[in-house]
């Protein structure tokens, strides 16, 4: 369901770029939570389903993982990861606050024709 709401947000994006022209080549570069419930492959899928049904052509996504900060609440060590932990990278305590920040945006568009 997250991922058909991030793919309308990324033709709304699209909409919102004076310089996209459809049928050009264009990469949007999105940023990912991989504490969210929408991977990669399904955000591609739900796209993909978005833009043909918007009759968008020419995009492709770049899918980057977003990292978060950990902090461990036992050592006070805090650390970033683009994936999820269930221990502290100093002391392998499992007390950890993960901070959980955005879940997707798009970071950039690049037209490149």
């Amino acid at each position: 369901m997250h991922d058909i709401t991030f793919a309308h947000e990324i033709i709304a994006a699209l909409r919102r770029e004076k310089r996209f022209k459809n049928g050009g080549k264009v990469v949007v570069n999105v940023r990912l939570s991989p504490l969210g419930h929408v991977t990669p492959e399904s955000l591609c899928n739900a796209f993909s389903a978005a833009a043909d049904a918007a009759k968008i052509t020419g995009v492709k996504l770049a899918v980057k993982t977003l990292e978060f900060p950990v902090t461990c609440r036992a050592c006070g060590h805090t650390f970033t990861s683009a994936r999820p932990v269930f221990t502290c990278s100093s002391c392998a305590g499992n007390d950890l606050d993960i901070e959980h920040g955005r879940e997707f945006f798009v970071e950039s568009i690049e037209i490149r024709g």
